[in-house]
């Protein structure tokens, strides 16, 4: 009987080996990719931006390991179209820092020197999700924050930027909210925290704003503009960003999403999707900032697709000064399977021709709700499975309209492969097995 048992329990494991080994090599790979951090420090000039004494002052906070790309290039965009503030990314140092999915940004000020420039705390700090926060390199980050929270300074965290905030202890004893798939681990690690799951945004009315997924601070900021600089401001952003849905103004209540059965297309395209699709993003002078982290955000974070950065100049301003530092430089780009660029660009298609490399020109001037437009053309490109989950990732809420293939069916056919291929292992031992209990039958 039990060896009968533990016969069963070889072949099950043997059948499954393939596909866990498969599973876990894909997985790695596919983390890799999308919080892959730059590999050099290129010797770029910082180009100082000009300092509006009579306005105060944002900041975003960088970490020294990977930071998530919408939570740093949303709110900066967000709060540069309005043009209230000075505005600046900071890290302890000003050498190049990664977001995900392989953008690569260069700080306005390191810590030092914003303290240096500013006669007075900033008025607003924003907080991304910053990977390994415990790691010893993030501890100066961690400080920083800390010496940060006096009256003058507002934090806000976007989405699981509030683990970093956490991690610091300021919001020890306080309600707070963070991404949905990430609520659990976080009331684990941190139970001093008031976590709550049902709320797009909690002001805590002790100056720190969390929010919860990717795109729920796109609401968190439109509300701390119209409490802090009126109903006009926030609408009138809204409504430049195409930002119609303005219900969570009112009430930051919200149904909570939970862990669905098709919400394993997430998984499966982390595990089994692989080679992944490379794709050159084009970086051009006065590239916008949102269509940056909406199509990298949506694209890269769904596990199908590794972006490489291209220019022809070795640093780029985007549309509001940030400065971007491409990396890969157009006379040595590795090859690629597409290349995308936004709006006229003049350089990207003559490079693509000349490389023959398929290339595809994002019109961003007849869409200016960029989220919505990178999961419809995601839809489009991939299937709409993995648009729908990348959707509820970000929680987007607002209407989609997704066209194209239902379900990832490479992936899936990979996952058939290893399956098969354990079956097929299965297989030859069963029937090596029958040939020895033959022989010694004989």
């Amino acid at each position: 009987m039990l060896k009968r048992l533990f016969r069963r329990l070889s072949y099950l494991l043997l059948a499954c080996l393939p596909l866990v080994l498969a599973a876990s090599i894909g997985s790695y790979y596919s983390m890799q990719i999308a919080m892959s951090m730059r590999n050099n420090n290129p010797n770029i000039q910082i180009q100082l931006k000009h300092h509006n004494a009579q306005k105060p002052t944002a900041v975003i906070v960088l970490g020294n390991t990977v930071s998530e790309i919408t939570d740093v290039l949303a709110p900066y965009a967000l709060l540069a179209k309005t043009g209230l503030y000075n505005l600046y990314i900071v890290a302890e140092t000003t050498s190049v820092r990664s977001l995900s999915g392989g953008l690569d940004v260069l700080p306005d000020h390191s810590f030092a020197s914003l303290a240096a420039l500013l006669t007075q705390p900033p008025a607003l700090i924003i907080v991304p999700a910053i990977t390994e926060i415990q790691a010893s390199e993030n501890q100066p980050v961690l400080a920083w924050l800390r010496q940060q929270r006096q009256p003058a300074s507002l934090l806000m965290a976007w989405c699981t930027g509030a683990e970093v905030l956490a991690e610091s202890g300021l919001l020890n004893g306080l309600p707070a909210t963070a991404h949905w798939a990430d609520l659990g681990s976080l009331a684990q690690r941190y139970p001093q925290v008031q976590w709550q799951n049902n709320q797009r945004y909690v002001d805590t009315n002790q100056q720190i704003i969390t929010t919860a997924g990717l795109t729920s601070g796109i609401d968190a900021t439109l509300y701390f503009l119209q409490k802090t600089h009126g109903l006009a401001v926030s609408q009138q952003l809204a409504q430049t960003i195409n930002y119609s849905d303005q219900r969570y103004l009112a009430s930051a209540t919200m149904q909570a999403y939970s862990i669905a059965p098709s919400d394993s297309v997430y998984l499966l395209n982390a595990a089994f999707y692989w080679p992944k699709q490379t794709m050159g993003i084009w970086l051009e002078q006065g590239i916008d900032e949102l269509a940056l982290a909406a199509f990298f955000d949506v694209y890269t974070g769904s596990w199908v697709y590794d972006f490489r950065t291209i220019a022809a100049e070795p640093s780029v301003r985007s549309a509001h000064g940030l400065q971007l530092v491409p990396r890969f430089q157009a006379e040595a780009a590795p090859p690629i399977d597409r290349l995308l660029g936004f709006g006229d660009n003049k350089q990207a298609q003559p490079w693509a021709q000349q490389h023959n490399i398929g290339y595809e020109s994002i019109d961003l001037a007849q869409h200016s709700n960029y989220f919505g437009l990178a999961l419809e053309r995601f839809a489009r490109d991939q299937d709409q499975a993995s648009a729908q989950f990348a959707a509820k990732r970000m929680e987007y809420r607002q209407p989609l309209a997704l066209q194209g293939s239902v379900w990832p069916w490479r992936t899936l056919s990979w996952l058939g492969l290893w399956l098969g291929v354990g079956l097929g292992a299965c297989y030859g031992r069963w029937r090596i097995s029958k040939r020895k209990s033959a022989t010694t039958t004989t």
